[in-house]
Formats: C-alpha cells, sequence, structure tokens
C-alpha cells in the first residue's frame, strides 16, 4: 500500500509538474495578447462609430490623437476646402465660418483641451476667464471687469502703451540703428511685449529692454510653456500626470518670477505701498482692484491674480508672437511694406494737422485701421477647439459640412 502511495504521488508530481511548464507560455501568451486584442477592439469600434470617418485626412489620425500629439502644428492646405479628419476632431479651412463658430450664444462649448490652462495657488486648481468650460461661471467672473476693456477704457491706459513703444524705439536707435549694428528683431519684439504687458497691467516694466536679454530665463520658460501646451491639449488627461500632479510636478517649466513680481506688486498696491503707480494714469491692477469694490461677492484676491495672470500672458506671450509675424511677413513682402509705410505717413501727417487744429480726440480716423491681431482671433501658433453643436454645422450656401 505504501508503494502505491508513493508511485502515485510520484505521478501527480510528475503530471503537475508538465501541466505548470506546458501553461507557463500559454499565461504569457494570454498576458500579453488580451490586452493587444481589447486595444485593437476599441481602436475599431471608434473607428467605426466615429462619424469623422467619412472625411479624409491622415489614416493614424482616424484612430488616436496621438497622431496629433506627435503633429502639434496643423495645417489643411492638403486639403483645401474641406475638413481634415483628426480622431475625434477636425481641423475646418472655412474662414467664412468664422463669426457663425466664435459667438456668444452658448452653442459653441470649449473642450477639455482648456482645462490644462488652469493654474495652482495654494495646492487649489483655480479656473480664469481663459481656461474655464462653465459658462455660468465664466459669466460671473467676465461680468466685474468686462467694461475695463471697451474702447474708452483701453483709450484711458494708452499712456502706457506710448511710453513703451517710445522707449522701444529709442533701444533700436541707440543701440543698433545709429551704430550700424545687427540685431534679433525677435528677441526685441519678446522683449517689448512683456515690458509693455507689465507696464499696462502694473505700471511697471519687467526690465527686459532696459536689461537687453532675458535676464531671468522668463522668456525662454514661456516659450516651453507654449510648445508643453500645444503638445499636452491633444492629450488632455496628460496633463493631470505633468503640470496639475498633486504627488510630484513634472512640468512645464513654471514662470515663477513673473508671477512674483505681479504678486509682489498686487500685494504693494493693496497695503498703499506701490511707488509706481500714479492716480491719474490708471492701470489693468486698479481697475481689477475697483471690481472688488463694486462685486464684492464675486471678486477675492485670488480672482484678481487669475486676471493680472491672464492678463500678463495675454498681452506679452500672444501679442509678441503676433507683432513677429506681422514684421516677418512685412519684411518677405516689400510691396506691403511700402504701402503700409506709406498709409501711415499720410495718416500721421493728418493726424499732427489734427492736433494743430484741437480735435485730437477724433484724431485715429486718420489712420486706415491696420489690425494684424483680429486677423485670426485665436492664441497665434496654438490651436482653440470648440465642441460641435448638436444641429451640426453648416457652411453658407454649400450645406452641412460637419455632422
Amino acid at each position: 500500500m505504501a508503494s502505491v502511495t508513493r508511485l502515485t504521488n510520484d505521478t501527480w508530481s510528475h503530471i503537475q509538474h508538465g501541466l505548470e511548464r506546458d501553461s507557463l507560455p500559454k499565461i504569457i501568451t494570454t498576458a500579453v495578447l488580451t490586452p493587444l486584442a481589447t486595444l485593437l477592439l476599441w481602436f475599431t469600434i471608434s473607428w467605426y462609430l466615429n462619424p469623422l470617418r467619412k472625411y479624409p485626412g491622415p489614416f493614424l489620425a482616424g484612430f488616436t490623437n496621438l497622431w496629433r500629439f506627435t503633429h502639434c502644428f496643423i495645417f489643411a492646405h492638403d486639403y483645401a476646402d474641406t475638413i481634415k479628419k483628426l480622431h475625434d476632431k477636425y481641423d475646418l479651412d472655412y474662414p467664412e465660418l468664422l463669426k457663425t463658430i466664435y459667438t456668444t450664444d452658448g452653442k459653441w462649448l470649449k473642450t477639455e483641451m482648456y482645462d490644462n490652462n488652469s493654474t495652482i495657488m495654494n495646492g487649489q486648481q483655480v479656473w480664469t476667464i481663459f481656461s474655464t468650460r462653465d459658462q455660468v461661471y465664466h459669466a460671473r467672473i467676465k461680468r466685474p471687469v468686462v467694461k475695463y476693456f471697451t474702447l474708452g477704457s483701453v483709450l484711458a491706459i494708452e499712456p502706457h502703451m506710448n511710453i513703451e513703444i517710445a522707449d522701444f524705439i529709442k533701444h533700436i536707435d541707440t543701440r543698433f540703428a545709429l551704430n550700424n549694428k545687427k540685431f534679433n528683431l525677435v528677441d526685441w519684439i519678446n522683449y517689448f511685449a512683456w515690458d509693455q504687458a507689465s507696464s499696462l497691467t502694473f505700471s511697471k516694466r519687467y526690465g527686459y529692454m532696459d536689461a537687453g536679454h532675458d535676464f531671468d530665463s522668463t522668456l525662454l520658460i514661456a516659450e516651453k510653456t507654449f510648445h508643453y501646451f500645444q503638445a499636452v491639449s491633444q492629450i488632455p488627461w496628460l496633463d493631470s500626470f505633468l503640470d496639475k500632479n498633486p504627488i510630484v510636478r513634472i512640468g512645464p517649466p513654471n514662470l515663477q518670477n513673473a508671477f512674483r513680481i505681479t504678486a509682489e506688486a498686487y500685494a504693494a498696491r493693496i497695503a498703499g505701498k506701490d511707488q509706481n503707480y500714479d492716480p491719474s494714469q490708471p492701470d489693468y491692477m486698479q481697475q481689477f482692484i475697483e471690481s472688488k469694490q463694486t462685486h464684492p461677492e464675486l471678486v477675492d484676491d485670488k480672482i484678481i491674480m487669475t486676471y493680472l495672470i491672464v492678463n500678463i500672458l495675454a498681452a506679452a506671450d500672444t501679442t509678441g508672437i503676433t507683432l513677429q509675424a506681422i514684421f516677418y511677413y512685412l519684411m518677405r513682402h516689400p510691396n506691403a511694406q511700402k504701402r503700409c509705410f506709406k498709409t501711415n505717413s499720410i495718416g500721421f501727417v493728418n493726424l499732427k494737422l489734427q492736433k494743430e487744429r484741437g480735435k485730437e480726440q477724433n484724431s485715429s480716423r486718420s489712420l486706415q485701421p491696420l489690425e494684424g491681431r483680429e486677423l485670426w482671433p485665436l492664441a497665434p501658433g496654438g490651436s482653440s477647439e470648440i465642441q460641435l453643436a448638436t444641429a451640426g454645422l453648416r457652411k453658407p450656401g454649400h450645406g452641412q459640412c460637419a455632422p
């Protein structure tokens, strides 16, 4: 009986060892193939249910946003007057639809790409006018300050801009033009853009034009941050693991010095110790402080800081990019450059005559409007997304062009 039991145990051990040896490759194969098969099935179903699959576009873009992630700059020139399919998004090449899409009627909602532009204050995620997708919240924080961006209010702070423009020209003349020296116009446009942004916002320039270089690397960091948002906006949830990671923040680089100077200026202003502020020449910071007084139930210090941050970035980085493009294309097209100079020369002569006749308040009408910023009402160099309205999108005179 003992030998039978021993034989049975030996046989069972041999069988069990054989099963384990044979099943190990199967387990590994199953562990590898199951996720791949699930992923393939997911992509197939997503592609089949995607209403955009009938439109032309890159093949891989029909399955994943990784294509957009690796191709942040999207051009539609290969598909003129059509739609470029980009997974669950598409790139429209219909300029005539701008007025239809960019309205305030609430039909066209922001996508999740805007979430990445929120900021962290004291460990909490804070939404700005630009980053929030909540229309009610957007209207609530916009209401106290919207009047400060009307034409009359903007003209009231124009003296700050005049000073910065004059200083920019002075630096170019004394540093380079009079000495016949070459210089990088792109860099100096950036110095001007950041200095004028801080001057308009809190009556103090950052000092890049005076220094003649990016002394604290803010401009370099701003460029890296811009490229970060370009890429991460294609796969928005990545931002939760990078910029908004609650454990270890990975990226992008932080504009801490520019924000620190802004916060210090605000602290000095509310404490009555701001030596740069002249009450006879208002700036945006003072207007935002007034909004706290007129709308105390809506505006607090945290909201004011979001106003200031958005004002700085919108007036600095994007303005610099736009000005660079304007100068670049004027230089690339000499005829347009000559026409621009001629038009403005005539306008400034008329402007001088009107000032002499005491009609300065209407003098701007002497100049032909040349608004380069409004040629495309988006962040230059980036992309902005909206959710398609339920009724779809129709091109005037051509019927429906998007489902």
